[in-house]
């Protein structure tokens, strides 16, 4: 006797398995792909393309080395977990899915969106600054010593710089809420009377 209801299965099979739902979704998962148009020249896909192509720059200059270091391997590493992560992203950016998409395919379609930012980029850039930090730490680590110095240095003055043009931001703005109305001559309408 085959089970017909979810009651009449043995414990465990009360749903589809995961294969069987990928099975079921292919046809939609084609047809929202070729609803899709690829766009091009996007600053992200810019980004990520300079993203990649410094990996593969450094993996090419790796060829010619005959054993690597710490640093070079940590480099290496970097490198090559961020090829796949930026590769994924920028396919994700390059499409854009028309108007009129069903609420699934609306969710499918923000959630890739969402997963390629969050994922992609953020762990793709994050790997390829983990890589050249590693390459400039082969070369010099004093060099790395003098850049998170720097680092730390310019996040003081950029919060210092932000600080203060917002406070002369806001004084401006209460003078100007405080001053009394002028006319297009520059007279006040007290002065006018």
């Amino acid at each position: 006797m085959m089970a017909d209801t979810p009651r009449d299965r043995p414990a465990g099979e009360n749903s589809p398995g995961i294969w069987n739902r990928f099975k079921a979704s292919i046809p939609d998962s084609v047809g929202l792909i070729n609803r899709a148009t690829s766009v091009t020249g996007r600053p992200r896909q810019v980004v990520l393309g300079s993203l990649l192509g410094t990996c593969l720059v450094f993996l090419v200059a790796m060829l010619g080395v005959s054993r690597l270091d710490a640093p070079l391997s940590v480099a290496l590493y970097a490198f090559v977990s961020a090829i796949p992560l930026l590769g994924s992203a920028l396919a994700i950016v390059s499409f854009v899915f028309g108007p009129g998409l069903n609420k699934r395919d609306e969710l499918v379609t923000t959630s890739l969106k969402v997963a390629s930012w969050l994922i992609g980029e953020l762990l793709g850039t994050l790997a390829v600054f983990v890589g050249i930090v590693a390459v400039i730490w082969h070369l010099d680590p004093r060099a790395v010593l003098v850049g998170v110095i720097v680092l730390v240095l310019g996040a003081l003055a950029f919060i210092v710089v932000a600080y203060y043009v917002g406070r002369q931001g806001m004084r401006e703005m209460q003078e100007r809420k405080d001053a009394p109305d002028a006319d297009a001559t520059g007279t006040t309408r007290d002065s006018a009377q």
